[in-house]
């Protein structure tokens, strides 16, 4: 996984050490939005599908975690076309392992 955290630095004018905070934060969060987003594919729940998406997509672009941005950005637009399950499970499979690839490098 690519982690553009020298780009990060400079734009976001912050120290490494609240940029590894971060990284943590987003961790911590989208293991939480996958456990939501699990309960809202299997109650058919696209707008909220898709609402925790953007959610992770957001974080994962201030941080310029590329590879999890672009997997939240597909999960996103699967939520708001009501797009068929499968293609929103491997979306969350993918996401899931990106987050296990971003917390070993951050480990």
């Amino acid at each position: 996984m690519k982690l553009n955290r020298q780009e990060a630095l400079a734009e976001l004018q912050i120290p490494e050490e609240l940029y590894d905070e971060l990284l943590h934060d987003l961790v911590d969060n989208t293991e939480s939005a996958l456990a939501r987003l699990e309960g809202a594919l299997g109650a058919n729940d696209f707008d909220q599908v898709a609402a925790l998406a953007h959610m992770i997509k957001g974080s994962a672009a201030t941080l310029r975690v590329e590879k999890i941005r672009a997997i939240a950005e597909d999960l996103e637009a699967d939520g708001r076309s009501n797009g068929d399950g499968t293609e929103i499970e491997k979306h969350m499979v993918e996401l899931k392992s990106a987050l296990e690839e971003l917390t070993a490098l951050i480990s």
